[in-house]
């Protein structure tokens, strides 16, 4: 019933029919939909039917698509004024995910974001974070590997990419070279945006990471289905890319998963369980998951050590003045420490070392064996 209420949100269908399902199965569908951050346009199918449901659940429904256009206007307009800065700082820059997606969307607040993702030059990092604290009062908050994260005064969160490889996953070729691949097309005098070839090789390999770290959710494929129909692209092209670096088996059975859901495609048993596996987690998956894939690289223990004994590496990404005094890694490890007992993290990380005991061998072989399916 959830795939059947998308599809209508994304216009799909057009023939007007009553839905008859008790209170318990529709609050049923509110809480899967609301764990995958999907409530809205649920909630905006349900004005297409007639149905019946608790006034209560409705309102619950009605208040997902209030908050998702309260989103959209919010990052709408820190992306116009992001944009702008950018520009007349004179920074090359490609707006990315769900900021180019959402106007292929039959509304573009029906497709949410929690964050605005943009991606700079690596050598214009500090100048594009100065300009966006110094010009609109932007908060810079921490580093990683691959990006900086700021966040506005209104609460938007942007996440200033200088590398589109995402740590503690496969590197690559094509994005570590992006800005010289000439799949970046102008848009203005320092804006552009990615080839649909490019924009579809990052989305995949965006799911991918996501998929082998607990699980995608379900927008990553209802996104896979708007752009294969809206946006368009050289399907050659894009196979060629994907199984050079080898997410083409990934991205085949990605593609039959979304036909199953939103085109009336038939399953495989491999869609079967990848649909299992994402339906099991939220919008970023199950933690469960995520120990199971874990522990069958690392085992159960060391998993543990390198959970709770950050290693120097991941340490100074957290911490950059570590760098300036290795020997003090230890009181960086108990501010860490700290800092996550004294913050809304401790319930996580508790969850976290009580959930890598109770993880099984059988989920740890299945896990193996599904991101070996898959290609991951």
């Amino acid at each position: 019933m959830i795939f059947k209420l998308l599809k209508c949100a994304l216009g799909e269908v057009e023939k007007r029919e009553e839905l008859k399902l008790g209170a318990d199965a529709w609050q049923a569908i509110y809480d899967l939909s609301k764990k995958h951050d999907l409530a809205h346009l649920i909630g905006y199918a349900l004005n297409f039917y007639d149905v019946e449901i608790e006034p209560e659940l409705r309102a619950s429904f009605d208040k997902a698509i209030n908050v998702a256009g309260f989103r959209y206007a919010k990052s709408s307009y820190e992306l116009e004024a992001l944009s702008e800065t950018l520009e007349k700082a004179e920074i090359c820059f490609v707006p990315l995910k769900g900021s180019v997606i959402n106007r292929y969307y039959s509304e573009p607040w029906l497709r949410t974001s929690c964050d605005i993702d943009i991606l700079v030059k690596k050598e214009d990092l500090e100048r594009a974070t100065d300009a966006l604290v110094t010009t609109l009062g932007y908060k810079r908050q921490f580093a990683t590997t691959h990006d900086v994260s700021i966040m506005t005064p209104s609460g938007v969160h942007i996440e200033l990419h200088f590398d589109l490889q995402e740590e503690g996953f496969n590197s690559s070729d094509t994005l570590a070279n992006v800005w010289c691949s000439g799949e970046l097309e102008k848009v203005a005098n320092f804006e552009h945006k990615m080839t649909n070839e490019l924009f579809l090789f990052y989305h995949v390999y965006h799911m991918a990471k996501h998929f082998k770290l607990g699980g995608c959710g379900i927008k990553p494929l209802l996104d896979l289905i708007i752009i294969r129909n809206k946006m368009g692209y050289d399907e050659n092209k894009v196979l060629a890319l994907l199984e050079n670096e080898g997410y083409g088996v990934f991205y085949k059975n990605a593609l039959t998963l979304a036909e199953a859901w939103f085109e009336d495609g038939a399953h495989t048993e491999l869609s079967k369980e990848m649909q299992d596996y994402i339906l099991d987690g939220g919008v970023y998956g199950s933690m469960q998951h995520n120990l199971a894939i874990a522990q069958s690289k690392e085992g159960r223990f060391a998993r543990l050590w390198k959970r709770i004994f950050m290693p120097y590496k991941q340490l100074i990404i957290r911490y950059p003045s570590l760098k300036k005094c290795p020997p003090l890694y230890p009181f960086y490890l108990v501010r860490r420490w700290l800092r996550i007992i004294f913050s809304r993290d401790r319930k996580r990380a508790f969850d976290e070392i009580k959930l890598n005991q109770q993880v099984t061998s059988a989920q740890i072989e299945y896990s193996k064996r599904l991101m070996g399916n898959l290609g991951l």
